[in-house]
């Protein structure tokens, strides 16, 4: 990889929704194209995504919130036009789909077939990646899928196809996280029950902003009935809308969905 100039390394630290829309390839600015190629664009969003897992931004959840609330439909569109498992999108949605925005959204049928592409694709690639990051940025997007989507549309000769890779990367990758990723998909895949008890588990987790009271203390659960402050967020009556709104409006944008 060409080492960065100075110039280079404050616009990769400059992280903001606009820079990773940006090199997502989702902007649609005549009067500044961009110019560089796939790859290029790859490489530039996976530092910068790289900057929020090693906590060096001082606002990441903000940043992918404001990307969330209104990129994501065209995010999924950019990841269905492609054929391979490892791609700009899959990057990028890896970073964002354990937010409620991106929770919500996997439910419409827009978005609902994600766990079913991202299987078949990885099943259909004859090439075992080389690098441990792809391994593990592919199986990450499988995973989480898995335990939002399930894994019971997924046909069966895909996962005749799919298991052995898994097998293989889980094996070679022990105690690495490729190894941990490519795992949980070879446990969801072979029906381990403490996987089904886990992503059970996990799902609760990740749906909770949708069927939960925000306030802290309330469990009270709402589902299609109650006042809503926005989509990403649900609270059982009122009052609890008002108390909540201080601490969600830091991070609380209108969906485009």
């Amino acid at each position: 990889m060409q080492a960065l100039n100075p110039e280079e390394v404050q616009d990769i630290l400059n992280v903001t929704a606009q820079s990773i829309t940006r090199h997502c390839g989702l902007t649609n600015d005549p009067s500044n194209p961009d110019v560089r190629s796939e790859e290029h664009r790859l490489i530039d969003l996976s530092r910068q995504v790289g900057l929020f897992s090693r906590q060096q931004i001082t606002t990441p959840l903000n940043i992918l919130i404001r990307f969330s609330a209104k990129h994501l439909p065209a995010l999924v569109a950019q990841y269905k036009k492609h054929t391979a498992p490892y791609n700009i999108a899959t990057v990028m949605i890896n970073a964002v789909c354990h937010l409620p925005y991106f929770v919500r959204y996997q439910k419409t049928p827009a978005a609902s077939d994600l766990a079913v592409l991202q299987a078949t694709r990885i099943a259909n690639t004859m090439d075992d990646p080389s690098e441990p990051k792809i391994i593990f940025e592919i199986c990450q997007f499988l995973s989480t899928f898995l335990v939002l989507q399930g894994t019971t549309a997924i046909p069966e000769d895909v996962k005749q196809k799919l298991i052995p890779k898994l097998n293989t990367w889980r094996r070679r990758y022990q105690g690495q996280f490729p190894g941990e990723t490519s795992d949980r998909c070879y446990l969801s895949l072979t029906g381990s029950l403490e996987m089904v008890v886990l992503s059970k588990m996990m799902k609760e987790t990740l749906e909770k902003p949708l069927n939960q009271c925000g306030v802290r203390g309330c469990d009270r659960r709402v589902d299609s009935v109650g006042p809503e402050l926005q989509q990403c967020s649900r609270q059982c009556g009122a009052s609890h809308q008002k108390q909540h709104w201080t601490e969600h409006k830091k991070s609380c944008y209108p969906a485009t969905f």
